[in-house]
């Protein structure tokens, strides 16, 4: 027995920005506050969305102060503009971060107090203003997901806020938003996309429709990443990557993932300034590593995507040194120390990821003691 129950509407498809007025209107939207980034904004990626806001006769205000790995402080602004302007929907243009601060505003116009007091799982009490998310990257898949993550500063902590009530109404997911992108950011976010389908994939909790989803996104983004890094304007690949980042998106929100993004929050909160993304990919290997044994028809299932040969034992035992070759040719550092986080920060990031419901879904249990030399593998 399994359900599948997807909150978002998905639109995907090459000039779909172009539906953003209209998506609000249908959502009950009448006065916008359309959360970016500063670097979205310069690149003029919004253009389309704005210019189908003011088609559709929708007041819009633009909110750009987002950081990558938003904080409290970004969503308190945020929420604040949306106040001042009036507004009772949000439009989320850009990569994780600007929808994450979206889906946050969302949820305050409409639900009591700070994002901070949402932590956790199914803590939003009532369904908040309206949010249509465009994506700008492929990776996150925060446009169909029903989790946000934040940062507190003052406590080097990273949290999770998850429900129902957290998902965007609609996803305008448009390939044309993503062509340029830099070859680092996009192989940051591709590398999350890629562990967000393959955690999915190995979970115990994976069901036939996830499996299925999941699956294709290991295989869209092994085949079009590199390429997508390669040329920016490469509008197949970006297409492809795009997809494949939904898919997974769709896949492990019924899933949930596994020991990456359980050690990968915490590592956030202790290197806010890196991007999510890199975090999972120094940690992807040793995980695979390590759950290899449990789960070894899966990941040979996954080996066969970069073409390793010999038993399914064989093609699993292989597996983390070809990610670990994909990942460098991709940039991704291979250490810790790359990415400035030290052995003495290890047992409280360990302490933190053992509270997470990503470790009981992962196909092989593990312990403090575990998530440890996990770390240490890669220090």
């Amino acid at each position: 027995m399994f359900t599948f129950d997807l909150r978002t509407t998905v639109v995907f498809g090459d000039g779909v920005a172009g539906q953003c007025g209209e998506a609000v209107r249908r959502a009950g939207g009448r006065r916008v506050l359309v959360v970016t980034d500063p670097g979205v904004l310069a690149a003029g990626v919004p253009r389309p969305v704005l210019e189908s806001l003011g088609a559709d006769g929708l007041p819009y205000r633009v909110f750009s102060e987002v950081e990558p790995n938003p904080t409290v402080v970004d969503v308190e602004r945020a929420v604040q503009a949306a106040r001042d302007f009036g507004a009772d929907a949000v439009v989320g243009v850009g990569g994780g971060s600007a929808m994450d601060v979206a889906k946050a505003v969302g949820i305050l116009l409409g639900n009591p107090g700070g994002i901070a007091d949402y932590d956790g799982m199914d803590k939003v009490p009532r369904p908040g203003a309206p949010v249509v998310c465009l994506p700008t990257t492929a990776g996150t898949a925060a446009e169909v997901t029903i989790f946000a993550n934040y940062s507190d500063r003052e406590r080097d902590y990273k949290f999770s806020v998850g429900g129902r009530h957290v998902a965007a109404r609609v996803a305008l997911v448009d390939p044309l938003l993503t062509l340029g992108l830099p070859p680092a950011v996009t192989a940051a976010t591709g590398t999350d996309a890629f562990t967000h389908a393959l955690e999915s994939y190995v979970a115990r909790s994976a069901n036939p429709v996830s499996e299925l989803l999941a699956l294709r996104a290991l295989a869209l983004i092994v085949g079009h990443l590199e390429r997508a890094v390669a040329d920016g304007r490469d509008l197949e690949a970006r297409r492809q990557m795009l997809l494949g980042s939904l898919m997974a998106g769709m896949a492990f929100i019924h899933t949930r993932l596994g020991l990456v993004h359980a050690l990968a929050m915490p590592i956030g909160g202790v290197a806010p300034r890196v991007a999510h993304g890199v975090i999972c990919g120094v940690l992807l290997p040793p995980v695979v590593a390590y759950n290899g044994p449990a789960a070894v028809e899966r990941y040979a299932a996954v080996a066969d995507l970069f073409g390793l040969g010999g038993s399914a034992a064989t093609r699993t035992a292989r597996l983390a040194d070809a990610i670990r070759e994909w990942l460098g040719r991709l940039g991704i550092p291979a250490r810790l120390a790359d990415i400035g986080v030290e052995r003495s920060r290890f047992a409280a990031v360990a302490d933190q990821a053992m509270a997470s419901g990503n470790i009981p879904v992962n196909p092989r249990a593990a312990d403090h003691a575990d998530l440890v030399a996990i770390l240490e593998a890669v220090a």
